[in-house]
């Protein structure tokens, strides 16, 4: 059984994922920590939500959603959408990318 992702970036970062998988970023993102890894989420985003890029990938991830977890970023309050920052290597080898749209 798999779960469906979602993944928002440009189109350039899009064909790079497509041609060569995810790559780690690094990066507080209004956190009290560092963290490292590549943003999914569980329905699409836009820039309404804050999320950047022309590009909307698919992410279906072939592992126990239990067992993501521990990457699951909650935070207080209402948002509307869960959030995870997991390891590239750990998608790139447990999940099938498509492109689903790419706006101007």
């Amino acid at each position: 059984m798999s779960v469906v992702f979602y993944h928002r970036t440009t189109s350039k970062n899009a064909e790079l994922i497509l041609a060569e998988g995810f790559r780690d970023a690094c990066g507080r993102y209004m956190m009290d920590r560092e963290v490292s890894g590549v943003w999914i989420t569980d329905r699409p985003l836009d820039a309404n939500d804050g999320a950047a890029g022309e590009a909307l990938l698919e992410v279906r991830v072939s592992i126990p959603t239990a067992d993501l977890d521990f990457f699951e970023c909650v935070e207080e309050g209402p948002k509307g959408h869960r959030e995870w920052i997991v390891p590239a290597a750990l998608l790139n080898s447990n999940a099938i990318v498509r492109l689903l749209r790419c706006d101007p």
